[in-house]
């Protein structure tokens, strides 16, 4: 339980930068999407 709220706060964190660097670089967006599902599936996996 302790774990998961900390995984939390830190997706969060990720969710407010990655929206930041899209409204600043609409181009990338795409390629900043891919990364942040890719980066969360493996953050997943190793929490399981």
């Amino acid at each position: 339980m302790h774990l998961f709220s900390y995984t939390e706060v830190i997706l969060g964190l990720l969710k407010v930068v990655i929206n930041k660097i899209t409204s600043i670089d609409r181009f990338h967006k795409t390629r900043w999407r891919i990364y942040f599902s890719k980066t969360l599936l493996l953050m997943c996996n190793l929490l399981d």
